[in-house]
């Protein structure tokens, strides 16, 4: 099956969903987020698997089906992280106030200038 990134306007194109999918016996580990992440996948077997040092998640599954985990061990998430995750958000709004916000919103789409005065 597939779907639109956003409906009626994914410049992405198509995303295909998987299905029928296995993980099994191994270790997944040292992940920047989520060791095992699925969106929309249906029929998902996660067997015999560890999942540890990850930052966010050991396994997240978005709007799946049909899914069996068993036998599994997640954890421990990962202590190696040198900052916390608003690090990025502090660096996205440093950059956006000493170089976006000078030049106005007057830059911006039509559309948008309204919502951003």
């Amino acid at each position: 099956k597939t779907d639109k990134l956003i409906p009626n306007e994914s410049p992405a194109g198509d995303i295909v969903k998987p299905s029928n999918v296995v993980i099994k016996n191994g270790v997944i580990e040292k992940a920047s987020h989520s060791g095992i992440h699925g969106n929309g996948v249906v029929g998902l077997t996660i067997q015999d698997v560890e999942v540890r040092d990850f930052e966010v998640s050991g396994i997240q599954c978005n709007g799946c089906q049909d899914v069996t985990i068993e036998d599994c061990t997640v954890g421990p998430s990962s202590r190696e992280v040198p900052v916390l995750g608003t690090f990025s958000h502090a660096r996205f709004m440093e950059f956006y106030t000493k170089r976006l916000v000078p030049h106005g919103f007057a830059r911006e789409p039509e559309e948008f200038r309204d919502a951003l005065l």
